[in-house]
């Protein structure tokens, strides 16, 4: 998922390099996206991408996120 959003990012020319966006974006060290040894992303990691999105007005990809966190039931009324 973290590579989705990276790329959407990428596209809207918001983030240049997978290290800066694992610096700026995900709070982590700069080889974070990059390694593939890890599992799973922490929802600690996943929530902070969530409030640096919003507050880059990216409401669109904190919302997916927050799908993909929660699930699709936590959006619906």
């Amino acid at each position: 998922m973290l590579q989705e959003i990276y790329m959407c990012l990428k596209q809207r020319g918001l983030v240049v390099t997978k290290r800066e966006f694992s610096r700026n974006w995900l709070g982590k060290a700069h080889n974070y996206l990059a390694d593939t040894s890890r599992k799973a992303d922490h929802p600690k990691t996943i929530v902070h991408l969530i409030k640096r999105l919003k507050a880059a007005g990216q409401a669109d990809l904190a919302a997916v996120l927050m799908r993909e966190l929660f699930g699709s039931e936590f959006c619906r009324a």
